[in-house]
């Protein structure tokens, strides 16, 4: 069988969707990212390129089987971090891909996965520099991970499930930066920034209740000084409590 990705190439143009789901010839799913100068395929389930360290589903199931034998003498040295990030990134790697063909749960699924391996090495790592290795990702992934389980929720129209993965994704990254002393950059952070920007979005598309339209409505007349208008929207919330 020829090597050659030629024909997959030519018979997917660039300008196409970049990511598609197709059928492996294992008969597996297989997810493809398309390149300019080629692509990049993943495995749907379990570690993305499809290896298995040691007969487990990817490396950092192996060290947790590891670290449950070993007890309190378990360390990760500097080699098992480095392969933990390299790990960590091909599930990065695949969560864009997930974020692209609109399958949020599978994203947030692989940033949750990822947010448990910073918390392994944080916990195991015997050098505080390989811990961050990894955990300087954390703010990032949190944020990945919030914004995914919020679009699925927006998805099942349940807004305020939404809006609660907001708000917990953002109380998780100050508290990221709150451990680092980096106190005082919380408000500049991208990601926080983001989350509001999606929060916002939300209260766009949630909808409205009678009393909440009329209190808009109110806000809004008060705000143009119309005063006999705004007594006959109060009068109309004073009736709905009635």
């Amino acid at each position: 069988m020829s090597s050659d990705i030629s024909a997959i190439l030519n018979s997917w143009p660039v300008e196409d969707p970049a990511v598609r789901v197709i059928q492996g010839v294992d008969g597996r799913p297989k997810i493809q990212r398309r390149l300019p100068l080629g692509l990049l395929q993943f495995e749907l389930e379990g570690r993305p390129d499809g290896v298995r360290p040691s007969g487990f589903d990817s490396y950092f199931d192996y060290l947790k089987h590891m670290a449950q034998g070993a007890g309190e003498e378990f360390q990760l040295g500097h080699d098992e971090c480095q392969s933990l990030a390299a790990e960590a990134l091909l599930y990065y790697q695949r969560r864009l891909c997930f974020f692209e063909l609109g399958n949020y749960k599978r994203a947030a699924s692989d940033a949750e996965r990822n947010l448990e391996v910073f918390a392994f090495a944080r916990s195991y790592a015997s050098d505080e520099d390989d811990a961050r290795l990894l955990d300087q990702y954390r703010g990032f992934v949190i944020y990945h991970r919030a914004r995914a389980e919020s679009l699925d929720s927006i998805e099942q129209q349940d807004f305020g499930a939404a809006v609660e993965s907001i708000v917990r994704g953002r109380v998780e990254i100050e508290e990221f930066y709150r451990e680092y002393g980096l106190s005082d950059q919380i408000g500049d952070s991208d990601e926080i920034q983001q989350l509001e920007a999606l929060r916002q979005r939300i209260e766009e598309l949630r909808p409205r209740d009678r009393r909440e339209q009329l209190e808009e409505k109110l806000n809004d007349a008060i705000r143009r000084e119309q005063y006999e208008l705004a007594a006959e929207i109060r009068d109309q919330i004073r009736l709905l409590g009635q």
